[in-house]
């Protein structure tokens, strides 16, 4: 259960999967949801967290971004966004929102500092990958 980690081993267990390297054989459509529950903890206990998993952190959180679209597609088919729904969870909660970080309706300036070209660039790969796609048909 994710509870039962500790606040020790939360960066790891958020991280595993994301970085230093993307990876979707190891964090696969059956763990992507536990990642939003670490990051949650993490988010509760920043004060808490040492320089070292801070920087862990943030470059997860990069990686999160950059690939929102394959994220957020199997959070919704996990049940996360029904989730989202009922527990309404705040949009200052980013990573429970990937799928409108992906489709560019997320507003970037609720967004952390270190996020948001991240998230822009990202957001331009997509479009490129469609207007390609688009062409082929």
């Amino acid at each position: 259960m994710v509870s039962e980690i500790s606040l020790e081993r939360r960066p790891a267990a958020y991280s595993d999967g994301l970085y230093p390297e993307w990876d979707p054989v190891v964090l696969g459509q059956e763990n992507v949801s536990w990642c939003l529950y670490h990051r949650d903890v993490l988010e509760d206990n920043i004060e808490r967290l040492s320089d070292e998993q801070r920087a862990v952190l943030e470059a997860t959180d990069g990686v999160v971004i950059e690939h929102a679209s394959e994220i957020a597609e199997w959070c919704e088919a996990d049940g996360r966004w029904r989730e989202r729904a009922r527990e309404r969870i705040s949009k200052e909660r980013w990573w429970w929102w990937l799928d409108l970080i992906a489709n560019g309706t997320y507003p970037v300036r609720l967004l952390p500092a270190h996020l948001r070209q991240t998230a822009l660039c990202a957001r331009r790969k997509v479009l490129v990958r469609e207007s390609e796609a688009g062409d082929d048909t």
